[in-house]
């Protein structure tokens, strides 16, 4: 082997480490093979539940649903949107204080969003000549001071004489007078996430939760190292050595 393929096997590895490093989004079912119903942060290891599986609801629904409907998922903190986000639209402008950010230039983040997170609702009204078709991808949650906010993206396309026209908005903990634990509305999801296992997908692989140290996969897989296997095999040899050599004499 020249050295040139020596350097590219040995590289293999590192480039797989490295891939797995910058982790994405990764579709998983939920009740039903193929049914597409929550997404993976790799980054997090976190089970986030589609908006669209909460919509219409309150946080107070939701949470006396926790141990039926929504059994296996939990109301996520603060924090965890916050990172969730981030991870979802790492090159977004956020600047510190706003909450909301509206602009026919953010279509393209408000369309990530849904692609990752789902739809919560999607409806379309029309005027003369005008029609306008409004895609609901945010949902509420619990925010460290008990107030209820508001996170996620709303996209609306509006058509009129042969033209269309994106409008993008994106919110990062938005609060409003109305928002209350029992606050629910038609255009409005709640955010649920699981920490393993909530998925037939992660029911069958926990390891894919492996980077969430609240995960089952951390909790109750203990693998040994390479080095503990190695040692563990050449104290077994040479137990069964020495037995050997008991024989012998």
């Amino acid at each position: 082997m020249n050295l040139r393929k020596a350097i590219k096997f040995a590289l293999v590895p590192l480039m797989a480490f490295a891939l797995n490093a910058n982790a994405g989004f990764v579709s998983l079912d939920w009740k039903v093979e193929g049914d597409n119903k929550a997404t993976l942060d790799e980054d997090t290891g976190l089970e986030w539940l589609k908006l669209s599986e909460t919509d219409n609801l309150s946080v107070n629904n939701v949470k006396n649903l926790l141990e039926s409907t929504y059994a296996g998922w939990r109301l996520p903190t603060e924090f965890e949107v916050n990172q969730l986000l981030g991870n979802v639209l790492p090159t977004f402008p956020f600047v510190d204080g706003d909450t909301g950010y509206s602009s026919s230039a953010y279509q393209s983040y408000a369309s990530t969003w849904r692609s990752v997170m789902g739809t919560g609702r999607t409806y379309s009204t029309s005027a003369i000549n005008q029609y306008y078709d409004h895609y609901y991808s945010w949902g509420l949650y619990e925010a460290s001071d008990s107030t209820i906010q508001l996170t996620g993206a709303y996209l609306r396309r509006y058509r009129t004489n042969n033209k269309t026209y994106w409008l993008g908005n994106i919110y990062d903990g938005y609060e409003h007078v109305n928002y209350n634990p029992d606050y629910a509305s038609a255009n409005f999801s709640v955010f649920l996430v699981g920490d393993g296992g909530a998925t037939l997908t992660t029911q069958n692989d926990l390891s894919l939760t492996q980077n969430n140290p609240n995960s089952p996969y951390n909790a109750t897989t203990d693998v040994p190292e390479p080095a503990g296997i190695l040692l563990l095999a050449s104290g077994l040899f040479g137990l069964a050595m020495v037995k050997r050599k008991r024989k012998i004499q």
